[in-house]
């Protein structure tokens, strides 16, 4: 039998107000159980989170505010 694979990415958790994120989220729980039971693998291929890793000098503005300090 053929393997399924899943892909996933630019997912960017932690982007949107508390409203769009609990909602994205859900989907992405409700997407992780149908994968569970329906692929092989799933590859996670980038942008899970929306998260800097750099200076605040290289920060979006508005994204800082909700860096953790």
């Amino acid at each position: 039998m053929d393997k399924v694979y899943f892909f996933i990415s630019d997912i960017h958790l932690g982007l949107q107000d508390k409203a769009q994120e609990e909602a994205k989220e859900k989907k992405l729980v409700d997407f992780l159980k149908f994968a569970e039971t329906n692929c092989d693998e799933l590859f996670i291929v980038g942008d899970l989170f929306d998260y800097w890793f750099d200076t605040e000098e290289f920060i979006k503005k508005d994204f800082t505010e909700r860096l953790p300090r």
